[in-house]
């Protein structure tokens, strides 16, 4: 009798085959967005990533202590917060000392995010070297507990972390296009994002610009996940900036109700923001830089994260 047992479509080989590749998803960082065919797409998948993260989050509980509840509450109200005034001021010019020794040092790499004349310089941050940018942001015990409160995540892991300074400048070199220009999500789960403003940062000078309440999973907001997979997939291979291709449409805007708004702050302002809401990089009408440390806490939801036994 023929040993069908190497057949490619023998039904136990194609499961293994299926396993393991839902493994590597599970094992691989946080989860993707907009990812796969066109006919997954169409069937939608994005529907069921989005519904299938946003209900788990919602059958999680967390611990929110009277020290961070309004931030907390603002944050899952608008999404976004404003803490002015974060570190002691012996901390905040100890965190600005070393941004400045960075610089100093030729440490910042320098590209420019998008089609616009602005240039980016920046510079990894090890969060598990010392140094005052770990010891006062990395591991500062409000930020943590508001990111955990915000992901409903216990912190196993530490942030990415990295210095930046981004500032008007002609003589664009060939852009990186990222989409951070526009309008878009990053993300269809809730997550968490912070920046510590290293000078007085408005309108003129790049603020971050957020719409208030767009981290919510409405109808809405599902209908634009559903098209806007649609368009990433179709046009995959025929466009670089997948941030474009994100972009909602006009309709799409007034139907989840975006209305942008400048996160504007004074130096050792705080802003932490869900992004799983809309947000874009704001726009430069002066030569003043806009500098800050970014703190990434989307490896929360990595299996690594889920993994590690102990809380950092």
């Amino acid at each position: 009798m023929a040993d069908t047992s190497s057949s490619i479509l023998n039904p136990l080989h194609v499961g293994r085959g299926v396993a393991r590749q839902l493994a590597r998803w599970r094992d691989a960082g946080a989860p993707k967005y907009h990812t796969g065919p066109a006919w997954a797409a169409v069937m939608g998948l994005q529907l069921l990533r989005a519904l299938h993260k946003n209900l788990a989050y919602g059958a999680r509980r967390a611990v929110v202590e009277s020290e961070i509840e309004p931030a907390v509450s603002a944050m899952l109200r608008d999404g976004v917060v404003l803490i002015p005034d974060f570190l002691p001021a012996e901390q905040f010019a100890a965190v600005r000392a070393e941004f400045d020794a960075m610089a100093a040092s030729g440490r910042f790499s320098r590209s420019w995010p998008e089609h616009v004349d602005v240039a980016e310089d920046y510079c990894a941050v090890k969060a598990n070297k010392p140094s005052a940018i770990s010891q006062y942001l990395v591991r500062n015990p409000f930020l943590t507990a508001v990111a955990a409160a915000v992901t409903r995540r216990a912190i196993r892991i530490d942030p990415r972390v990295s210095a930046r300074a981004w500032r008007r400048m002609s003589g664009r070199q060939r852009a990186n296009l990222t989409g951070a220009a526009y309008i878009h999500a990053d993300i269809h789960y809730p997550t968490c994002k912070a920046w510590l403003y290293l000078n007085d940062i408005d309108e003129r000078n790049g603020a971050f610009i957020f719409c208030k309440g767009s981290q919510k999973m409405t109808p809405a907001r599902l209908a634009y996940e559903y098209e806007a997979s649609i368009r990433v997939a179709r046009n995959r291979h025929s466009s670089s900036n997948n941030g474009l291709l994100r972009k909602p449409t006009e309709r799409q805007i007034s139907a989840m109700k975006l209305r942008e708004t400048s996160m504007c702050g004074k130096a050792n302002t705080l802003l932490i923001a869900n992004t799983q809401g809309f947000h874009r990089m704001g726009d430069f009408s002066d030569e003043r830089p806009r500098e800050k440390i970014y703190i990434c806490f989307r490896e929360v939801e990595s299996a690594q994260n889920r993994r590690t036994p102990k809380a950092r």
